[in-house]
């Protein structure tokens, strides 16, 4: 899947001139053929995160559209998290029953309240008991080992530490709690995580502009 701002535009799509009614498209994973858009009918948005697993594609961008869609025709969906209806989803991670999600302020369940990270079950409840909360930025990127969490983005301060985290923070997942030994010094804002061996790679963009790659043992 690709998603975006491709509302109302026009694109070339495996070399055919495609013209795009919502921000979500279907590609065959071998061949790259168009397969056809998922409706998002109803939000204006720039599609910014995705997540699937067998049965469900998760999407979510701006205008607080967050949609759990099944597969393989599209045409079920339901809203993650029904009372939130401004604001944008930054990033999604699905890790075995759980959701990671990073979204607009006060994201609701109808239950819960949580800030602008939260852990959530496939189906829309919010784990109010989970420890982590992002206390000023935003949470951009994310990425999961077998043992933490691993987010990015432009924040400083996680839960009630006075510690700075500089965009970027790890905590258990069995436990939720943050590894307040594990601070890295990035001075940009991190939109990217992945591992290769016993090393952390990051990207991300600083605040006086150009690109940046790093890597944490």
């Amino acid at each position: 899947m690709l998603g975006g701002n491709f509302e109302n535009t026009t694109v070339l799509i495996s070399g055919v001139s495609t013209t795009l009614l919502y921000s979500a498209v279907r590609l065959n994973k071998s061949t790259g053929a168009y397969l056809g858009e998922v409706n998002t009918a109803g939000y204006r948005l720039n599609v910014g995160a995705f997540f699937a697993d067998a049965t469900h594609v998760y999407i979510a961008g701006g205008n607080g559209f967050f949609q759990k869609y099944t597969k393989p025709d599209f045409n079920t969906s339901v809203k993650m998290l029904p009372l939130v209806t401004s604001g944008n989803y930054d990033a999604i991670l699905m890790d075995g029953v759980n959701l990671y999600v990073s979204g607009p302020p006060n994201m609701n369940d109808g239950t819960t309240t949580q800030g602008t990270f939260c852990k959530m079950t496939k189906s829309g409840v919010i784990d109010a008991s989970f420890p982590v909360s992002v206390n000023d930025g935003v949470v951009d990127a994310m990425a999961a080992d077998n043992d933490y969490i691993y987010i990015g983005g432009n924040f400083t301060k996680i839960n009630s530490s006075t510690a700075n985290y500089s965009g970027l923070a790890r905590f258990s997942k069995t436990t939720g709690q943050l590894d307040v030994s594990w601070k890295p010094a990035i001075a940009w804002r991190v939109a990217a995580i992945t591992f290769k061996n016993n090393d952390v790679y990051i990207g991300g963009r600083s605040s006086a502009g150009g690109s940046n790659f790093f890597s944490t043992g």
